[in-house]
Order: C-alpha cells, then sequence, then structure tokens
C-alpha cells in the first residue's frame, strides 16, 4: 500500500486560467455586466452606472463598482478581445436606436379639449433610467409665443439604421471574388469588349482557314 502511493504521479497544481483568460465569461450580477459593458465602450463612469440601471448613484459609488476586480478583469477582457468588444458597442447602438424608433408622443403630450399639449409630467415622474430613455427620443425643445414645441429624432431613420446595423438590408451589389479578394468577374469597358470580340473572330477565322 506503501509503495503503491508513493509510485503513484503527483497530484497536478490547480492550473488557473491565463490572464489573457480572465474576464472571459458574463458577470453574474446582470448589472455589473452592463456597467462593465458600458465602461469598455468608454462610457463615463455616472452614464456607465445609468445604463446599468443604478439611479442616482454617485461618482463616488459608480468608482467603486469600477475597481471590482471582476469587474476590471472584464472590461480588461473586452477592450482587449475585438470581437466581444464590437458586440458591446453595437448592443449599445441598438438600444439607443431602439429608444427613438420607439417613441410614441403620446408619451409627451395630454389632449386638452381635444387639442394636444406638451405635457411632461407623467416623464417626469418615471425613475431616472426610464426617463432617460424616453428623453433621448428627443431632438430639440423650444418655447414659442404659443408656448413650448419640440421635435423628435427620426423614427424611420433610426428603423433605417437598426435594419442596416442588423444586416436585414438586401445588398446593394453583389461582387464574386476569388481567394485573394480580386473580383473574378472584373468591371469591362465597352471599348474592351470591342477588342475582345476582334480578337475572337480573327482567330475563330484562322481556325477556320
Amino acid at each position: 500500500m506503501l509503495h503503491s502511493l508513493a509510485m503513484s504521479p503527483p497530484v497536478p497544481a490547480p492550473q488557473h486560467p491565463p490572464a489573457s483568460d480572465a474576464g472571459r465569461n458574463p458577470l453574474r450580477n446582470y448589472r455589473h455586466e452592463l456597467f462593465a459593458q458600458a465602461r469598455a465602450i468608454c462610457l463615463p463612469l455616472i452614464e456607465a452606472a445609468r445604463t446599468a440601471g443604478y439611479d442616482g448613484m454617485t461618482p463616488g459609488n459608480a468608482a467603486k463598482i469600477d475597481r471590482m476586480p471582476k469587474v476590471r478583469a472584464r472590461i480588461k477582457y473586452l477592450i482587449g478581445n475585438t470581437e466581444d468588444a464590437v458586440r458591446a458597442k453595437r448592443e449599445a447602438i441598438e438600444r439607443e436606436l431602439q429608444c427613438v424608433m420607439l417613441a410614441n408622443m403620446d408619451d409627451f403630450v395630454i389632449y386638452d379639449g381635444g387639442r394636444p399639449a406638451l405635457d411632461l409630467s407623467r416623464i417626469a415622474a418615471l425613475p431616472e433610467v426610464e426617463r432617460r430613455q424616453i428623453m433621448a427620443a428627443v431632438k430639440t425643445v423650444r418655447y414659442t409665443e404659443n408656448g413650448p414645441t419640440f421635435e423628435l429624432h427620426g423614427k424611420l431613420e433610426a428603423a433605417a439604421q437598426l435594419r442596416a446595423l442588423n444586416g436585414l438590408d438586401a445588398p446593394k451589389r453583389m461582387e464574386l471574388t476569388g481567394d485573394r479578394g480580386a473580383p473574378l468577374i472584373p468591371d469591362v469597358t465597352d471599348e474592351q469588349r470591342a477588342k475582345a470580340l476582334q480578337v475572337f473572330l480573327a482567330r475563330r477565322a484562322e481556325a477556320g482557314a
């Protein structure tokens, strides 16, 4: 028994993941994950906290989250990993475009005697994150002699950008290419076609002779 124990191979030490793999997995705390994604695309501390759903967070508390080892590792990984960083940026852009596309005039107006009037009291009563999401759709607010007026960002433009972002548009141009990216069917001018036809007819005449 002692001999068998002595001859048994040593138990390998636990292997830690390489430093480059630290932060590979999304954080279990969903808000921390959203915060890390926001920081990876260079959003400031407070804006990252808002994106993660922290209402009214102070810069000091946001900095505490930013300094958490798991959060730092996740941010570093997202920044260093091109695919994940692009995905995080894409999701942030898509969230903003969704806010614009889904905005509804009824969020901003009331109908007093059948006439629409601007009313932001309902929006002002919402939690900060929800309020900022709705107000992101507003392009300008102006005061006129007839009262305040506002303009929303273009819903159709936002929808068009979302289609392009998600690859839903039909391709504008299709081109066959070789292994080095060179077109298999290059653009040919009418002059080149005429010369090629002359050469073809001359060779066919020679072959017939």
